[in-house]
């Protein structure tokens, strides 16, 4: 019931950054013998593909800064079971 009565509000937001978003990779087979991965990401940031066989041991494949927001990788290894991941690279 005071005339003089007040507060103090501060509001303070923390926005995702693009190059803090999860990388959602993509995958197709376009050929016998190629698998065409990809995804979208912050240009001029260095990204890798990993594969594993087992899903316990990862080894990179890929590795390369994303020019004009795509990075694409071509698996050219026939006959081989895959699995794969992508990451930002230290």
């Amino acid at each position: 019931d005071s005339s003089d009565a007040g507060f103090d509000l501060e509001l303070i937001g923390r926005g995702a950054r693009t190059s803090d978003l999860p990388v959602v990779l993509s995958g197709e087979s376009i050929s016998p013998g190629v698998f065409r991965l990809w995804f979208n990401a912050a240009p001029g940031r260095r990204y890798v593909i990993e594969a594993s066989t087992d899903l316990q041991s990862w080894v990179p494949v890929h590795t390369n800064s994303a020019p004009g927001g795509l990075f694409e990788y071509l698996d050219t290894t026939p006959d081989l079971w895959r699995f794969y991941r992508a990451r930002t690279a230290p």
